[in-house]
């Protein structure tokens, strides 16, 4: 049977190495501000709005890396 919800994301938080607690309850509010029940979740559900944030964070970093770029060079 595949595992879904709480367990998959136990699971998951568990095989990233990061405090238990803190990155279970940062997973769970991703999942919740894409629509999701973290208690219901599937693998291919988790893995759509990971790959989103991840794409939305390194945008972020590249962004704030050519502001900081702009501001050393006095663009």
């Amino acid at each position: 049977m595949t595992k879904t919800g709480q367990e998959l994301v136990s699971n998951i938080v568990s095989a990233t190495g990061l405090p238990q607690g803190p990155a279970e309850t940062e997973l769970s509010r991703i999942l919740n501000e894409a629509g999701l029940d973290p208690a219901r979740a599937t693998l291919d559900e988790i893995r759509t709005v990971m790959a989103n944030y991840l794409q939305d964070v390194l945008s972020s970093v590249c962004d704030l890396s050519l502001f900081d770029y702009d501001s050393e060079v006095g663009a």
